[in-house]
């Protein structure tokens, strides 16, 4: 059977932490011929773009066409209509008959709906981010007509209209990107799964000392290739990965979980895997962006460690492994 864009897409949702799906958009043009995909269905009533997009990260998906639209803007910014009083130019030059809004597979755009902190996560992952927006056109035109049409990344901190009838909230942006970027994406989240999945990290007696010398100082001990200690009453292990330029900027914290009935609530960053009546629960960590210095943050660095387990474990964790 093979996997769906949408099904294999879900490790960057993961990774990330989103709260929400993310949302194809394919545009369907007057000049390629053919009707109106009847599936999926209309909305039944006019609704405005971004609201689409909201409502499509949430389960839903949508045929629109002009009809369809709420916003001239986003009928304007996304080629559906032309300009007939004023000399506004549009970014999709054909004629747009329909767009199709939420399916993955097939989509010509990919939109995230993030929060400033997972924006920061993804950057780091695409290896920098450009945004241009004016807070005018932003879901339609920021997000998904530019990205269209220039076949690179946008973020934009969306509009007045998105934030009143499409319901994002104060702290909410979207990014658009092309389908062959995401790719990319999930690419080097799956590069960095195997790393945690293969738990193999740097061989401690090749880390510096002053990297040895700070686990110490949390009470954490070194073992081959990890060090293990207590957070809590969870057992946890750190890896120290390397990058891939090969410098020590990644960790990667594993706590295994013996099940006994339910396996437990895990929450992003955090992913999971079974193995004979364990659950093995790890994240890799960028250290630079989660504020963790290698070689002398000490308590800070532990606080970093304690946070993140609190906010995605908490306390339904049971049975956890005491001796690493």
């Amino acid at each position: 059977m093979s996997i769906s864009d949408g099904e294999r897409y879900e490790s960057i949702r993961a990774y990330l932490g989103m709260k929400y799906d993310l949302v194809g958009v394919k545009f369907v043009f007057g000049e390629d011929g053919g009707g109106v995909p009847e599936t999926p269905r209309r909305p039944g009533e006019r609704k405005w773009y971004c609201q689409m997009v909201r409502e499509a990260a949430c389960g839903k998906s949508f045929t629109a066409t002009l009809d369809d639209m709420a916003c001239p803007n986003s009928e304007l910014a996304l080629g559906m209509r032309k300009p007939k009083y004023v000399n506004m130019p549009t970014m999709v030059k054909k004629n747009t008959k329909a767009l199709v809004v939420g399916p993955i597979d097939g989509a010509d755009v990919i939109l995230f709906i993030l929060n400033p902190r997972q924006v920061m996560n993804l950057t780091i992952l695409l290896g920098g981010l450009s945004a241009e927006f004016r807070g005018e056109v932003a879901v339609c035109g920021e997000a998904t007509a530019m990205v269209y049409a220039e076949g690179l990344p946008n973020m934009t901190m969306l509009c007045n209209g998105a934030r009143m009838y499409g319901g994002y909230t104060d702290n909410e942006l979207v990014v658009g990107a092309p389908p062959f970027l995401v790719d990319k994406l999930e690419e080097k989240v799956s590069k960095l799964r195997k790393c945690s999945g293969a738990l193999c990290g740097c061989t401690v007696s090749d880390l510096p000392r002053e990297v040895v010398q700070n686990m110490n100082a949390i009470g954490f001990e070194k073992s081959t290739d990890y060090f293990f200690g207590t957070i809590g009453r969870h057992g946890v292990r750190v890896y120290i990965n390397k990058d891939e330029m090969g410098a020590l900027k990644q960790v990667t914290l594993y706590i295994p979980v013996k099940v006994k009935d339910k396996a437990p609530d895990v929450r992003p960053p955090f992913m999971t895997r079974m193995r004979e009546g364990w659950l093995d629960i790890y994240t890799t960590l960028d250290a630079q962006s989660e504020g963790i210095d290698l070689y002398s943050g000490g308590k800070a660095m532990l606080k970093v460690f304690t946070d993140i387990i609190e906010k995605s474990l908490g306390g339904g964790v049971e049975g956890h492994e005491k001796s690493l």
